[in-house]
């Protein structure tokens, strides 16, 4: 049999069902300097516990997640200038993960 992909799936399910338990909160910015400052924010709030990841889809966008468990900020682009200033939060993110204090 062929596993069911999308909504039906139950790896789906089961992320939706973690999500209202948990209830996190999830916010899409679309203004990149409001997203820089939340995600970096966010990460200061609770450094033990947040996560930064980025997914490329094939559909040619890039989505920025950065979470804590509580609130999860979304960013979407497929803007090519964008990456310059993606590389700068994501070299902020490492260095700061690590413990190299600028």
């Amino acid at each position: 049999p062929t596993p069911k992909t999308g909504r039906t799936s139950p790896l789906y399910q089961t992320r939706e069902i973690a999500k209202r338990r948990l209830n996190i909160s999830t916010m899409w910015i679309r203004n990149w300097p409001e997203f820089y400052e939340a995600a970096k924010q966010l990460y200061e709030q609770n450094p033990t516990t947040t996560r930064y990841t980025m997914k490329y889809r094939a559909k040619d966008f890039l989505v920025l997640k950065v979470t804590n468990d509580v609130v999860c900020l979304k960013h979407k682009t497929n803007q090519q200038q964008d990456l310059r200033k993606i590389e700068k939060l994501s070299s902020l993110m490492a260095k700061s993960m690590a413990g190299v204090h600028q």
